[in-house]
């Protein structure tokens, strides 16, 4: 019983809020990456 409660109160939460952070960092990588292509577009043109 005791193994039950320390994984519904403590491991699960963890690994929510790891998975969450991780996901929020690759959505950052993902939109950094998109803004240096439209800058890199913008730049192209004004050449």
């Amino acid at each position: 019983m005791g193994g039950i409660t320390f994984l519904l109160f403590y491991l699960i939460p963890i690994m929510f809020i790891v998975w969450t952070v991780l996901k929020v960092i690759n959505l950052q990588k993902e939109s950094n990456e998109l803004l240096k292509k439209i800058y890199n577009q913008l730049n192209s043109k004004d050449d």
